[in-house]
């Protein structure tokens, strides 16, 4: 409009460093398909997000990578000594990555062209046990992969259809289905899905409240959305609710429970803004 030509009113973006909660597609691995990690690592190759920034959000975001996203515990570059030391004692139950690459989600040029994810991708699939046979993935009892994207917003379901086409390259077959937020509800609580669009709070801090969202015994809390029962995220969980008054015991606790569980591919990350976006008149 003129008033901004004029520049009567102008926009910025302001950076910030509020904490981002990790919003992504959920991976149910309860489920026997989504059980293997390799299985959950190829199927995050299908997201392409830096395609989808470009064609849907106007280069507005920027990617999701981390369970502490935009705090000082967010895991980068590879374990501390500290961290090396807490890591060491669980070693035989993480993913060897852990201890030597930093966690990174799969990234492409934007041209929607994901050739080169595909092969890694479907590397990983015959790794786990699936073949591609007549364009559909199956398993060594010629039992297609299938599985049902439960949503209940069509503002999912715009950015659902991307990852779903990317998925067909691979021979998989998702299925959107949208319900209304009841049912969305009830089938969370009777953990009655396979995916789901949802995500995990912010927090400035990791805190005893982890608990309820990734420790084996509270599996029933519908927070607990992954299904997630694994000794070794019990233990981090443990070791930062002991911390909460050490600060450098707790940074080093919190930033390997986010090495641990990102390499572990629980989810498929979305994206965040680290910005303000603000408009306002030009009058000083």
């Amino acid at each position: 409009m003129p008033a901004f030509d004029s520049q009567r009113i102008l926009k910025e973006h302001i950076p910030h460093e509020i904490p981002q909660w990790m919003p992504s597609f959920v991976f149910n691995i309860k489920r026997p398909i989504f059980q293997d990690r390799r299985v959950r690592e190829a199927i995050n190759y299908a997201l392409d997000f830096e395609w989808m920034n470009k064609n849907l959000f106007y280069d507005q975001y920027a990617r999701t990578r981390s369970y502490f996203q935009n705090t000082k515990y967010e895991a980068k570059g590879l374990p501390s000594a500290e961290e090396r030391r807490i890591l060491e004692k669980i070693k035989d139950k993480i993913p060897a990555e852990v201890f030597t690459k930093e966690y990174q989600p799969s990234k492409t040029d934007g041209s929607g062209n994901i050739r080169t994810q595909t092969r890694a991708a479907l590397a990983l699939l015959k790794e786990a046990g699936w073949e591609l046979k007549g364009g559909k993935l199956v398993d060594k009892a010629g039992k297609p992969f299938e599985f049902e994207l439960l949503i209940y917003s069509p503002t999912t379901e715009r950015v659902s259809v991307p990852f779903q086409k990317n998925l067909e390259r691979l021979g998989i077959k998702m299925t959107i289905r949208t319900v209304d937020t009841t049912q969305f509800t009830n089938r969370l609580r009777e953990r009655d899905f396979d995916m789901i669009a949802n995500g995990f709070g912010a927090s400035h801090y990791p805190n005893s409240n982890l608990k309820i969202t990734w420790r084996s015994d509270y599996l029933d809390y519908t927070y607990n959305t992954a299904g997630v029962q694994d000794p070794a995220v019990d233990y981090l969980i443990d070791g930062i609710a002991e911390s909460q008054n050490d600060e450098a015991a707790l940074l080093a606790w919190g930033r390997a429970f986010d090495r641990v569980l990102t390499w572990n591919f629980y989810v498929v990350p979305w994206w965040h803004m680290s910005k303000f976006r603000v408009a306002y008149v030009n009058k000083f």
